[in-house]
């Protein structure tokens, strides 16, 4: 581990921040535009960090910034988890130099605050996020693998096999959220990432709520034709009355399902480790703060190990059989159409 520079000398803010600042404003340029959706400051309104780092008293900030990309850039053993316990240690030797006394009024603010650390962030993972995602054999081999069963899975994991109720499934397989989620592969820093998947999540929201609203009106436009009364006179569907929408409220045992069906189609390579990185390299201090995040990342992070491992046991209406050769047939598609060659039918006519 590169010693500390907190005692290093004062850096004037035109030697050691025109760079840093720069990068920090072209990594503003390419946010996403729905970046914001947590509660979160989007960097574009951390005036006060590139302040801070301006003044004098950012000066060991700046040069704690540079000297350790330099140390990381110039140690290419240091990957995988020593990387990321080495970053997640300079974030919080970083925020002891931001809350040391006299650090100054631009960060007295906890919105200031947690602009300051997102902006460590959008630099130092600017910087380091190709040393960061692995590239070993081993975790190719295993992105290939999820990718494949990916593929081959999409055509028979239906919502309804996943165990969805049918109110709830009218916008599958959410093209949307897919286009959310693959926007991961566009952005470098965890933050970035972590906002694509909440996006992601916020529109399956949306559509599962959506479609419970809709099937609720037509049951209860149905059973107002079969009573010839008004629609609106009948109570008995569900959401049908506003004292009635608990029995259409969703929760992860409808978002779970509605997530996997996505991660099936949306061809996001590489997928876990786009999810992994983002976990193990957001700054500890903003994801511990963030609980919307931490939930929906484990929601995906639990959906991509149950692609990798369900059988028909998990499934509804699927026997071993069944879905043992809708697998294996599926499977040899993907690599008849890797290697160029008919695949020769689609794999969900076997169920």
């Amino acid at each position: 581990m590169m010693e500390s520079c907190v005692a290093a000398a004062k850096v004037a803010p035109a030697e050691g921040t025109l760079g840093l600042l720069s990068e920090l404003r072209q990594a503003v340029k390419s946010q996403h535009p729905e970046t914001c959706v947590s509660d979160a400051p989007c960097l574009a309104s951390g005036g006060a960090f590139v302040r801070f780092l301006q003044s004098e008293r950012g000066g060991p900030l700046v040069l704690r910034m540079k000297q350790f990309v330099h140390h990381v850039e110039g140690a290419p053993a240091l990957v995988g988890e020593a990387l990321a316990l080495a970053v997640r240690e300079f974030y919080l030797d970083a925020d002891a130099l931001l809350l040391a006394p006299g650090a100054g009024v631009e960060l007295s603010a906890q919105d200031a605050l947690d602009g300051a650390r997102d902006g460590l962030e959008q630099y130092v993972m600017g910087r380091l996020s190709r040393r960061a995602m692995p590239v070993d054999t081993a975790a190719q081999a295993e992105e290939r693998e999820l990718h494949a069963r990916c593929k081959a899975l999409a055509p028979i994991l239906t919502p309804a096999r996943l165990g969805m109720v049918a109110r709830f499934s009218r916008g599958a397989p959410w093209p949307e959220a897919q286009a959310e989620l693959r926007a991961m592969e566009r952005f470098a820093t965890p933050r970035h990432k972590l906002a694509c998947l909440l996006n992601c999540c916020a529109r399956l929201n949306r559509s599962l709520a959506d479609s419970a609203r809709a099937h609720a009106a037509e049951a209860a436009a149905q059973a107002a034709a079969r009573a010839g009364a008004p629609a609106g006179d009948d109570a008995s569907a569900p959401c049908a009355r506003e004292s009635d929408a608990r029995s259409c409220a969703h929760g992860a045992d409808e978002l779970l399902p509605a997530l996997v069906t996505v991660m099936l189609h949306c061809t996001l390579r590489p997928l876990a480790a786009s999810l992994a990185y983002a976990g193990a390299y957001r700054h500890p201090l903003r994801l511990e703060a963030d609980g919307e995040a931490r939930y929906y990342l484990t929601l995906a992070l639990s959906s991509a190990q149950f692609i990798r491992t369900c059988g028909a046991a998990q499934l509804v209406g699927v026997s071993e059989r069944a879905f043992a050769a809708a697998l294996a047939f599926g499977l040899s598609a993907v690599a008849a159409d890797d290697e160029g060659a008919p695949s020769g039918g689609r794999s969900n006519e076997i169920l």
